[in-house]
């Protein structure tokens, strides 16, 4: 098992790095996938398709001439004088007034992004909410671009009739180190040193999952293409491997799980393209917001001890879930 953990954290330290750029953060991330592959001769299909990307061109706050440090999540360009505060932890994505936002739930320092708008929206740290509540002047901006960007899906193992898909997506909002850069490196490294079976499997790393202009679930139209293409996939057993190894790690069965809060809708949203056999390898929401989306989501985050919770899941009897019937 240490093997592994250092195999992964090295990957890990490679790929985890702030960028605010989302589609250059996206395709590089490809490009390494691409490379690891090749260099450890792992045989590998891909899927190619056109996605349309957000791209954050300029963005700024300035509260009574203070320039706030802010991350952009909407996906109209304009501007904000008004001091219309939104806490984003509800994760109600079609709220559609021009605001500045906060995760009420985040650790304060974080600037987290949980949904974005289709509006002009900003985020802030929860820190810096009090500055704003008292503004006499707030100027904020937000200039949007959609771009046409050609992504790569990558399909490893049985992509004829597999018995179960691993689906993890290897996109990452700002530092994302968690949220997914995590499942990614145990993915490869699991996938190189044969933990996973890949002649009765299918694994599937998919881009551009966090944030297309693509509404309303902006969150699902590379899944959907790759879904198209690949029509057999909602019939089998899926296996969504997303945001382990921060806090407890667990097995959600999403069959019998019927969503208790808007939050939990939005997590179950994300994957019901992928039928009705479908579970989950991940942290809960609650358990996620302290550094969901944020640039604190960072490699020391990670808890060894999770991580090797979530390499027995991922590799247990080869993507079969331990306590299951999948």
């Amino acid at each position: 098992m240490g093997d592994l953990v250092r195999e992964i954290m090295k990957i890990l330290q490679d790929i985890v790095v702030m960028d605010e750029n989302y589609i250059r953060k996206t395709l590089n991330r490809e490009a390494y996938i691409e490379r690891y592959l090749q260099d450890n001769k792992i045989n590998y299909h891909t899927f190619e398709f056109y996605a349309p990307v957000p791209s954050f061109e300029k963005y700024y706050l300035y509260v009574d001439g203070e320039n706030i440090p802010v991350l952009p999540d909407g996906l109209e360009s304009g501007r904000i004088n008004e001091p219309n505060l939104k806490d984003s932890s509800d994760l109600d994505y079609l709220y559609s007034h021009p605001n500045i936002n906060f995760s009420s739930r985040a650790d304060a320092n974080a600037i987290s992004t949980p949904n974005f708008y289709r509006t002009t929206a900003l985020a802030v740290a929860k820190r810096d909410v009090p500055k704003i509540l008292n503004a006499k002047d707030i100027d904020g901006y937000l200039r949007v671009k959609i771009t046409d960007v050609k992504t790569k899906a990558f399909l490893l193992g049985n992509i004829e009739d597999p018995k179960r898909v691993g689906v993890i997506h290897y996109d990452a909002l700002w530092t994302g180190a968690i949220d997914n850069s995590l499942s990614v490196a145990s993915v490869l490294t699991l996938v190189k040193n044969g933990e996973i079976n890949l002649k009765d499997n299918l694994i599937l790393l998919v881009g551009f999952t966090e944030v297309t202009y693509y509404w309303p679930e902006y969150w699902d139209y590379s899944f959907r293409r790759v879904i198209e293409k690949f029509e057999f996939i909602p019939q089998k057993e899926n296996i969504i491997v997303d945001s382990f190894g921060y806090r407890k790690t667990l097995v959600i069965d999403l069959r019998n799980k019927k969503p208790e809060t808007f939050a939990e809708k939005v997590v179950y949203d994300s994957y019901r393209i992928f039928g009705d056999k479908i579970a989950q390898i991940a942290v809960t929401i609650d358990d996620l917001f302290p550094i969901y989306h944020s640039n604190i989501d960072t490699v020391d985050k990670v808890n060894i001890k999770e991580l090797e919770v979530g390499i027995v899941s991922v590799s247990y009897t080869h993507l079969t879930l331990p306590t299951s019937d999948l």
